[in-house]
This record gives C-alpha cells, sequence and structure tokens, in this order.
C-alpha cells in the first residue's frame, strides 16, 4: 500500500504562506519544517482570535518563527475567522492540513480547546506526536468546567487562571484589558449609560427580556443611553437603534455599564467605568460571582431597576474594590506587555528538547 501525499507547509515572507502538493510521509509522522524555522499554529474559531493572535503573529515572524493561522472548515464562524484573517494579511489552512504536519518542534496554540469534534480529533493526533498544545486564554468566565483541560500549558491573565485545574499555567496578562486600561477616562457632566447586548443563537428569546429590563434601567439614569450590540447577536429590541462605533470609544464616553457576563466587565473596570452586572436567569458566573465590591450585581429586574436608581442618586466607581478584583484576575507589569510575555512564554515552550508528554 502507497504513503499518503501529504501537503508540504511552507513559509513565504512574512505574512503570506502557500501549500505544495508532493511530499511524502508516513501516517501520522508529520513533516518537519524544510527550512529548520519552527513552527506556530494559530487556531482561529472567530474573529475574536484573529484580533488576539495578530499581534503576537507578528512578533514571533520578526524572530524567524514561521507562522499559521488555521481555521476549522465546517464550523460555524469559519468563514467569519477567515475572513478577518485575510483582512490581516494571512491566508489560513485548514485544520487537517495542521493536523497533518505538525510534529515535535512545532507549537500549536488555542483559544479554545473544546470543540468542535473536528478539531478536537486533530489536536490528539498532534499531541500523541509530542506537539505541545498550548491555550491562550480568549476571554472571561475561564474557569467554568470543561475549559482548558486538554491543552499541556495554559498562558492565563491572572492569579486566578492558575487555580482552574490546568495541567500547567502561566501568568502572561491579558493585551485586551491592558488596551482598556491605557484609554484616558472622559469627564462627563453627567452620568453616561452603555448597555452591552450580547445574544446570539438560541439566546435570543432571552435577550428581549434581558434588553428591555437593561433599557428600562438605562433610562432612568441616562435618557441618552446607548446601546452596542455584538455582531453575532440576535433579538435586539426593534425600537432601539444600535450604535455601530467602535466598543472602546463608546465606553471612553459612558460613566456605567450595564451587561451580563463578558470580558466587558474587566475592560470597563480597568477604563474606569462603573458596571452594573445583569445575568440572565440561567447565567453561569463564574468568576463574577465574587466583584469582591468592584461592581454592582442585580439578579433579576427588581434588583436593576433598584440598583439603577442607586446609581442615578449617587453615581461612583469603586475604584479601590476594582483594582482588587483586577489584581485577581489580570497581571498587568507595565514594562512587559501582555504579547511580549506571551511571545516568551511560545519562544520557551519552543526550546525544550523534552517532549511534551513530560508535562
Amino acid at each position: 500500500m502507497s504513503r499518503p501525499v501529504i501537503p508540504r507547509l511552507v513559509g513565504l515572507g512574512i505574512r503570506t504562506f502557500v501549500t505544495l502538493e508532493g511530499f511524502v510521509c508516513g501516517p501520522g509522522s508529520g513533516q518537519p519544517s524544510l527550512d529548520g524555522r519552527p513552527r506556530c499554529f494559530f487556531v482561529i474559531h472567530n474573529k475574536n482570535h484573529v484580533t488576539i493572535f495578530r499581534d503576537i503573529e507578528r512578533k514571533l515572524t520578526a524572530l524567524g518563527v514561521s507562522v499559521f493561522f488555521v481555521s476549522i472548515g465546517g464550523h460555524r464562524h469559519a468563514q467569519q475567522a477567515i475572513s478577518a484573517a485575510r483582512v490581516a494579511g494571512l491566508e489560513p489552512i485548514d485544520v487537517a492540513q495542521m493536523g497533518r504536519a505538525a510534529c515535535a518542534g512545532d507549537v500549536i496554540c488555542v483559544g479554545n480547546d473544546w470543540g468542535p469534534k473536528r478539531l478536537l480529533h486533530w489536536l490528539a493526533r498532534v499531541q500523541k506526536r509530542g506537539v505541545p498544545l498550548i491555550g491562550i486564554v480568549e476571554g472571561a468566565r475561564f474557569s467554568l468546567p470543561g475549559l482548558y483541560k486538554r491543552v499541556d500549558i495554559l498562558l492565563c491573565w491572572g492569579p486566578s487562571g492558575l487555580e482552574i485545574g490546568a495541567r500547567s499555567a502561566e501568568i502572561v496578562g491579558s493585551p485586551v484589558i491592558e488596551h482598556a486600561r491605557q484609554r484616558l477616562q472622559k469627564k462627563h457632566d453627567r452620568p453616561r449609560v452603555l448597555i452591552n447586548y450580547k445574544f446570539s443563537g438560541t439566546e435570543e428569546d432571552k435577550g428581549f427580556a434581558w434588553g428591555a429590563a437593561a433599557i428600562e434601567a438605562a433610562r432612568i439614569i441616562d435618557p441618552d443611553f446607548v446601546i452596542s450590540a455584538h455582531p453575532s447577536s440576535r433579538g435586539v429590541p426593534a425600537d432601539v437603534q444600535v450604535s455601530a462605533e467602535p466598543f472602546l470609544q463608546l465606553l471612553g464616553n459612558s460613566t456605567i455599564v450595564i451587561t451580563k457576563a463578558s470580558t466587558v466587565i474587566y475592560e470597563a473596570l480597568a477604563a474606569g467605568v462603573s458596571v452594573l452586572y445583569f445575568p440572565h436567569g440561567d447565567e453561569k458566573n463564574a468568576e463574577f460571582g465574587d466583584p469582591l465590591g468592584a461592581f454592582a450585581v442585580a439578579n433579576g429586574r427588581q434588583e436593576l431597576i433598584q440598583r439603577a436608581k442607586d446609581y442615578a442618586r449617587q453615581p461612583m466607581f469603586m475604584e479601590r474594590e476594582a483594582r482588587a478584583f483586577l489584581d485577581r484576575h489580570v497581571s498587568v507589569e507595565p514594562d512587559r506587555p501582555a504579547n511580549d510575555r506571551i511571545v516568551a512564554a511560545l519562544i520557551a515552550v519552543m526550546k525544550r528538547p523534552e517532549p511534551v508528554a513530560y508535562l
């Protein structure tokens, strides 16, 4: 029986990649780099992953690493991820190509290690070859059960990330939260409300009730409230206008944000914006279940209305408590940006002579 012909991955220039057919290797053996350069594969489930990984890719490429963005054909957000990568100047390869090519000496990075099944199939195969699987926390609620249990090393945001049960973990901070923290909060002559609306897919029905309650509360504080909706959101109330301005710009124009569980809570606190956390009925709170006094929590419409009235009477930002919450969950080193820390961690893994099985 003849051995299969596997696509050979070759990096051309800095940010353009192609596949060349005709490389022959045994099943499951992987394909070492032709030029001897280390390789790093970033699996992109969605547009957000492209945003998270893009600057890391640039830094690794500048250090001589061949970098590939990997899409998951058939995944519901695959085309969104591919389009975002192409806008960034990158042509993704498919996860099957990565699965056949990756071998010991390479590194695979994921923001999500719990699905879909097609990705998990290929990750299991490459891990058997000694390829280290590195998790890079993609967003909030990283401590929920089942997350980051397959990765060999988790690059987490802060001290709380060391407690979630990953095989091995290293604190690197969050470039997203750092970016929000660096923005100067504007002075406002009165309270300004931003509603962060994020309900998609099967959550659409929940979104109607949540949105109506959030709008009712917002009007108590600020009749000119603004709504920002996640691109994948469904069920936004038809009688309100959703702002198209960049989210961080809207956040900078606000004094308080009403939101369900989201990375937005971190971004708001980092930017000096108060948070009114309004979880929907069966939402899993994760780290937001213990706010440490950093933000108000409203469990239900009546509580939300009361919290809105409290803020309208006495607008304030709990600065000391916000700092404590952020310090618990997000590490910041002023002289070492998070992306530099992530790159240093990845380079260190690439230089390890031991197979990943030692972890």
